[in-house]
């Protein structure tokens, strides 16, 4: 089998793009070779070998890498829009600014990886495995993260618009004022979650779980509550109007004067306390 250099694959992708054709390079070993800023958009990396790869502002668009090993790959400022990366492996991968949008990443495993500046919408990340991720500046709105874990995650004023997160897992995470507006958030593990200040306007939380959540200053105008546990939950300052609040759990969960509720609910008739002169 002849040796891949650089060059003889910066020719044969030209060639192939040239005639729109596909280069196969699934399950070859590219591990450690310098492949930055080459148009590698009909190739198919099928279960290729890229460790340690350097893979620097490469366009990768619509390209196939599932199952691909990209361990400490270099992926910085990378172009995956719409790749395939299902089942990927990409621990140590440096994804700083990569552009993921409409990438399917299901089921990949990205832990304390950097995604800082990444951009994702509408990226599919269903059972993902996220804990430790870097997310600051991040693009997530339209994302698919259903049953994702984002256990003690750190998502303080992202953009999650219409995200889909049925089924994550978010206990510990810090969502202060993030922006989750019509996201879909049934069955969500929310349980001691910080989300001061979090936007979740007409956002669906059915039956979702928010015991001990910080909910302060939170506006929730319009969303759906239904069968939701919000025990223990503080809610000072919080925008509840035209929320629904059926079947909902409020014991011991704490409000003040200014906790704005919907018309005719009576918040201590469900067990929640008034805190006066709340600080």
């Amino acid at each position: 089998m002849v040796e891949l250099t650089r060059d003889s694959i910066q020719l044969d992708a030209l060639h192939a793009s040239v005639e729109r054709e596909i280069l196969d390079l699934s399950f070859r070993d590219l591990s450690g070779l310098n492949l930055s800023c080459l148009k590698l958009g009909y190739v198919n990396l099928h279960g290729a070998i890229l460790n340690g790869t350097d893979l620097r502002g490469t366009n990768l668009c619509g390209v196939d890498l599932c199952g691909a090993d990209l361990r400490n790959a270099d992926l910085r400022s990378a172009n995956l829009r719409r790749a395939r990366l299902r089942d990927t492996k990409l621990e140590g991968a440096k994804l700083r600014g990569v552009k993921l949008c409409g990438a399917q990443i299901d089921w990949a495993s990205l832990p304390k990886n950097d995604l800082k500046k990444a951009d994702l919408r509408r990226a599919e990340l269903e059972e993902a495995q996220l804990k430790g991720l870097q997310w600051g500046g991040v693009k997530l709105r339209w994302a698919k993260l259903s049953e994702a874990d984002l256990s003690l995650i750190n998502l303080r004023g992202a953009d999650l618009y219409c995200a889909d997160l049925r089924d994550a897992h978010l206990r510990y995470a810090d969502l202060t004022a993030a922006n989750l507006i019509r996201a879909k958030l049934s069955y969500v593990d929310l349980i001691y979650a910080k989300l001061r200040g979090i936007w979740l306007c007409n956002a669906d939380l059915r039956l979702s779980d928010l015991k001990g959540a910080d909910l302060r200053w939170g506006h929730l105008s319009g969303a759906d509550l239904w069968g939701s546990d919000l025990r223990g939950c503080h809610l000072f300052s919080a925008d509840l109007r035209e929320t629904n609040l059926e079947e909902v759990q409020l014991q011991w969960s704490e409000y003040d004067e200014y906790t704005q509720w919907p018309k005719h609910f009576d918040p201590a008739g469900q067990g929640a306390i008034l805190i006066a002169n709340n600080t």
